[in-house]
């Protein structure tokens, strides 16, 4: 058998391999919310963010997906996005009027320090979030974890939403990833 490498070359090649399977969280926490039913997902960030999640998850699944976005401009994306996501929860059920909205951060809001749960309590106070209905959020920015740890986030922030019966019924919720 003739090596084409060294082993010390062979180390040193797999040092600087990527795994491409690896994406950034917010497109696990996208997947994750895909799978609560009459939720739509909603990308705290700019428009090219969510579009490249959309597009990562549509090739995937062979199918559209349909996700909303704060649309960052340079203005939010200097003096933070809370003004534009009061105004996607807004539309979000006027328009397209889902059970949940489940929204994930992109680096940008991250870096700027926009808080998704304070923003929650303002559309509450403001009636922005209709009786019935339902946000969640999860802080997902794209230089932390992968699309793993994004999932999972998510996953946490829908566990917030059960609310306990006292009783016990002997099931277990598996929720794979």
């Amino acid at each position: 058998m003739l090596l084409r490498h060294t082993p010390k070359e062979i180390t040193e090649r797999s040092a600087l391999m990527i795994n491409p399977a690896k994406t950034c969280q917010p497109i696990g926490a996208m997947y994750a919310a895909l799978g609560i039913h009459g939720c739509l997902p909603h990308s705290h960030g700019s428009q090219g963010c969510c579009a490249y999640h959309r597009s990562a998850l549509t090739r995937h699944y062979k199918e559209p997906v349909s996700a909303a976005t704060s649309s960052f401009t340079e203005g939010s994306s200097v003096f933070g996005g809370q003004a534009n996501m009061l105004q996607a929860i807004e539309n979000i059920f006027a328009v397209y009027n889902p059970v949940i909205i489940a929204a994930h951060t992109t680096c940008l809001s991250e870096t700027i320090g926009d808080d998704l749960k304070q923003i929650r309590k303002k559309a509450l106070t403001e009636g922005k979030i209709p009786e019935g209905k339902y946000m969640i959020s999860a802080s997902t920015p794209s230089y932390v974890g992968s699309h793993v740890t994004g999932f999972s986030t998510m996953v946490k922030s829908m566990a917030g939403l059960a609310e306990t019966t006292g009783k016990k019924n002997g099931k277990v919720n598996i929720i794979p990833g």
